[in-house]
């Protein structure tokens, strides 16, 4: 978060000498197990405003690459803006405080928390000063326990498809800590800045995927790629830098995934959209009365004026609205 490496005395960001990375421990005063880095360069968001905790973000780019083992590994920023909605589950990791209180008395060990997603009306409604939860942020609430103290900048995580995504950093929150929502900035709004100042590898191209052909393209990749994709999806062809794909068939639909894996060992994912917008209603088709050769059919679940493809026996027929 912008607000762990911001000098409140001064506004400025801190030094790259004041902090050192530390990765694979689970406690705080393990100076032998663990990896350590200095920090080459330090990145806050340009537009951080202390006073609204608009925009706390911050990038640390390190001296040395980490070495990946059973204790140390990437995790993938989020790729969706479904990822934090309100009912969801995220989960938050730190070292902050285990009382509630003005005191710092930082746990020793990593502590871990499972956490339901609020509404940002919700959250607004709950606190009482004058900040205001924006559309840059997501809330998270959980009586009787949450984030502190110390915990400032730590991970919330939610769990897709049997894996991990980085959606939120802790930002703020109001006291007592152990009843009032805490304040996450939302990820997703920021991958754009995140990828331009790191370059990070990240696979670019339509959410939805149809029966025609898209191109989805790595960028910032490295090595030789091989591209994999959900059943639902076919690869028509590909190389080091981009793949051609298309829905396997007409009649499928739901979420699937693009992977390019390099062969340094990355792994980088797209979550995507097989012939269904995401947080849209599953279509079905109700018939409403059959005579001769004809049949009247109603498309349940989509928008009534859109256009939409029709398909008799995987064979298109013509386009039409829900009708």
């Amino acid at each position: 978060a912008a607000h762990c490496i911001t000098n409140f005395n001064t506004g400025n960001v801190i030094g790259v000498n004041e902090i050192t990375i530390s990765a694979g421990i689970t406690q705080r005063n393990d100076l032998i197990t663990g990896q350590y880095r200095n920090v080459a360069q330090i990145i806050r968001h340009p537009n951080y405003n202390p006073a609204t905790q608009e925009n706390d973000v911050a990038l640390i780019r390190i001296t040395a690459p980490l070495n990946y083992n059973n204790d140390v590994l990437p995790i993938q920023l989020t790729d969706s803006a479904f990822d934090a909605l309100p009912g969801g589950m995220a989960r938050v990791t730190g070292w902050g405080n285990t009382l509630d209180g003005t005191a710092t008395t930082p746990s020793n060990i990593l502590q871990t928390l499972d956490m339901p997603i609020i509404s940002n009306n919700s959250a607004n409604n709950l606190n009482t000063g004058n900040v205001t939860v924006s559309n840059n942020m997501f809330a998270l609430r959980l009586v009787n326990s949450g984030v502190s103290r110390g915990d400032s900048g730590g991970p919330a995580t939610v769990l897709k498809s049997s894996q991990r995504f980085l959606t939120g950093c802790s930002s703020w929150g109001e006291s007592p800590k152990d009843n009032k929502p805490t304040i996450y900035t939302r990820l997703f709004n920021y991958r754009g800045w995140i990828s331009n100042n790191l370059q990070l590898p990240d696979i670019t191209g339509n959410n939805l995927v149809c029966n025609t052909n898209s191109t989805y393209t790595l960028q910032n990749g490295t090595g030789n790629i091989t591209w994999t994709a959900s059943g639902n999806i076919q690869i028509v062809s590909q190389n080091n830098t981009s793949a051609i794909i298309r829905a396997s068939n007409a009649s499928t639909s739901g979420s699937g995934w693009l992977r390019a894996t390099s062969n340094n060992g990355s792994t980088f994912t797209e979550r995507l959209n097989v012939n269904q917008v995401e947080g849209q209603t599953p279509m079905s088709i109700s018939i409403y009365s059959s005579s001769g050769n004809y049949i009247d059919v109603t498309i349940n679940g989509g928008s009534g004026n859109s256009p939409y493809d029709w398909y008799v026996n995987n064979s298109f027929s013509r386009t039409t609205t829900g009708r």
